[in-house]
């Protein structure tokens, strides 16, 4: 083979390689059930529902929480930055102030691995996410 032909092959081969990875890719969109440990008077599970549009990030979006654990349903952001996913809910409280909670969990391939929830100041407890498209309607 002639050297032409070696890196004609050799570009070939990178350009497959590349797009094997980028369709192997997996997408964060859908809803998780949520299970939060709380106190006992408090609800414990939700459905958290994400939206990879890549808006902030490669996988980055919109993001919802809904079911016993909150009144009304909440919507908020979410990114994945070295496997680590943030979703964060800005909300109001009884007395008007500005109410922040996150969920914060290692991600991989489209799943959500056991992690944390914080509203700061006030409650936090470890957090089971179930499979993705796990939330019942």
């Amino acid at each position: 083979m002639n050297k032409r032909k070696i890196i004609f092959m050799a570009i070939t081969l990178a350009a497959f390689a590349l797009m094997s990875n980028a369709a192997v890719a997996q997408s964060y969109s859908g809803s998780f059930p949520v299970n939060v440990v709380l106190p006992p008077h408090y609800a414990h599970t939700a459905c958290l529902t994400l939206v990879d549009s890549g808006t902030n990030g490669q996988h980055s979006g919109s993001a919802s929480l809904s079911g016993p654990m909150v009144t009304t349903t909440q919507t908020g952001t979410f990114q994945v930055i070295n496997h680590l996913l943030v979703a964060t809910f800005q909300t109001g409280s009884d007395t008007g102030e500005v109410v922040y909670s996150l969920f914060i969990a290692p991600a991989a391939d489209g799943d959500l691995s056991n992690g944390a929830y914080e509203e700061p100041g006030y409650l936090s407890g470890a957090t089971t996410f179930g499979t993705q498209g796990g939330c019942s309607k």
